[in-house]
């Protein structure tokens, strides 16, 4: 493990909570469909998170439920900020770690 790798999980996690953040935060401005489209997408979240400890193996086959709420979270945390750097930094940011890690860190 290296330090960016570690960086780059915790730039996701911060998306991860900035957007869950962003989106409590609108879901009374939402209609009741919508309300329950994130209500199901936090569901699917905790059910994935508890699949590899159901499971026993903390392999990257058993994390792969969890990238589809993941990526709807913090595709929240990425477009509702009122400040667009904040994106625009953590978009680049984390595409400039996953070219580190996948090309120059072996």
């Amino acid at each position: 493990k290296t330090i960016s790798t570690y960086l780059a999980l915790g730039l996701i996690l911060l998306a991860l909570l900035v957007g869950s953040v962003f989106v409590q935060n609108s879901l009374n401005r939402l209609l009741v469909q919508s309300r329950k489209c994130w209500g199901l997408i936090y569901v699917y979240l905790i059910t994935g998170l508890l699949m590899p400890l159901l499971a026993g193996s903390f392999g990257p086959d058993n994390w792969i439920l969890v990238l589809a709420p993941v990526a709807a979270i913090m595709a929240a945390g990425l477009f509702y900020p009122d400040r667009k750097w904040y994106g625009w930094v953590m978009h680049w940011g984390l595409l400039a770690l996953a070219v580190i890690n996948g090309y120059f860190i072996r």
